[in-house]
């Protein structure tokens, strides 16, 4: 089990799930895994890139459908996007986590109270909205930090932070360290 950002699992829990997953792939098997079995025997140029976006294509399916058939009472990120509200509002989120949101203009956009779609992200992602959006901003701006193409103070208003000095501080409470000093220690690497 593979956990990111605000607590995102991803992987089967068990047996049982993997043998779920494998039932929900074999609804899927006479299009794109024929294909897929298809571009593996046919050897020509560009077969390594089309297998590469096979698969991935092969991974998303399995993924909606996994969510599209998840268990009533199921928790987690893949339950939050199935949820109408829940869902709304992360896809807001990551669509655009620079922005200023608030739990109230979430709500708004989720068409539920504030009360309501807090209480309902918790049960479901098992943090409140804010510090999901806390650490999904920080993962960004890792992976921003790790292309070394941006100034910290660039990355801090990339994420969505006006002040460097506020996206410092939120990113020592994240990864422990400033980043500054994050960059440093990614850097040397291998």
């Amino acid at each position: 089990m593979v956990q990111g950002p605000g607590g995102i699992e991803a992987g089967a829990a068990g047996h049982g799930e993997r043998e779920r997953i494998i039932r929900l792939i074999r609804l899927q098997r006479p299009a794109l895994l024929g294909y897929l079995v298809a571009e593996v025997a046919a050897v020509q140029p560009g077969s390594q890139v089309m297998l590469a976006r096979l698969a991935e294509l092969l991974y998303v399916e399995v993924l909606r459908r996994y969510a599209h058939h998840l268990p009533v009472g199921q928790t987690g990120w893949l339950a939050g996007l199935s949820d109408p509200q829940v869902g709304r509002a992360l896809r807001l989120l990551h669509s655009d986590p620079a922005h200023a949101w608030t739990v109230e203009a979430l709500a708004r956009a989720a068409g539920v109270s504030r009360s309501a779609l807090a209480l309902r992200f918790a049960e479901l992602i098992g943090e409140s909205p804010m510090h999901y959006l806390t650490a999904w901003r920080m993962h960004l701006a890792r992976q921003i930090l790790q292309e070394n193409r941006y100034t910290i103070p660039e990355v801090a208003e990339r994420v969505g932070y006006n002040s460097e000095a506020a996206f410092n501080r939120a990113f020592k409470r994240y990864a422990g360290v400033p980043p500054g000093v994050w960059v440093k220690r990614d850097s040397r690497r291998p």
